[in-house]
């Protein structure tokens, strides 16, 4: 949203307006650029858990009824959130996501353990005991709790180097190409997003 809105800021007043408002409080600037590093990966292992693992986990050893992933409430938040931060990355603002701010995804994912263990009775009468919103989050499965989160860190990481070097491979190509707007330099960005948004999006069994 505070992108969106600094973009918007640009297209009415003008960069050197913007630009002028914000030397001010320059944290502004740094905000946005945090919030995208901290959320792009994220939403990455969001669409990934859900098409590798938690999918395939309630199809064959669950109920087998898919049809609570495929309601547009949850396609949203598990599948167009990635498409979104390629379109971000590849055709819109180009933010990049930068391996010094690595240390981001782990501490929010750190802050979201702690609060989803934090709420294992708000979902349930106490007398049901705790209920907690993901079964690899369940602690009383003991090391499988701790090799998941170990794995969620690790493929989180990989996220960052991913769309890290994914952005430098997308600003390298324009020396192929004579102009910067030419058809050609869009079809690739195109081509881009929707090779990388088919791996990780999933929307039937």
């Amino acid at each position: 949203m505070l992108h969106g809105g600094l973009a918007l800021a640009v297209d009415f007043k003008g960069e050197a307006f913007v630009l002028e408002q914000l030397s001010a409080p320059p944290w502004i600037l740094r905000t946005i650029l945090l919030i995208w590093e901290t959320a792009a990966p994220c939403a990455f292992l969001v669409s990934a858990v859900i098409r590798y693992f938690i999918w395939p986990m309630v199809l064959y050893k669950g109920t087998g009824d898919t049809s609570g992933l495929k309601h547009p409430r949850m396609i949203m938040p598990h599948n167009f959130n990635s498409l979104f931060v390629l379109t971000e990355m590849a055709l819109l603002g180009g933010l990049p996501v930068r391996l010094s701010e690595m240390y981001l995804g782990p501490i929010y994912g750190v802050i979201y353990v702690l609060i989803a263990w934090n709420l294992t009775h708000f979902w349930t009468e106490k007398e049901s005991g705790p209920h907690f919103i993901y079964f690899f989050l369940d602690t009383t499965r003991g090391l499988a709790t701790t090799g998941a989160l170990v794995a969620l860190t690790t493929v989180l990481t990989l996220f960052y180097v991913i769309l890290s070097s994914a952005k430098g491979g997308l600003d390298y190509l324009p020396i192929y190409f004579e102009a910067k707007d030419s058809i050609g330099l869009l079809f690739c960005h195109v081509v881009f997003v929707l090779g990388i948004a088919s791996l990780v999006m999933r929307f039937r069994d």
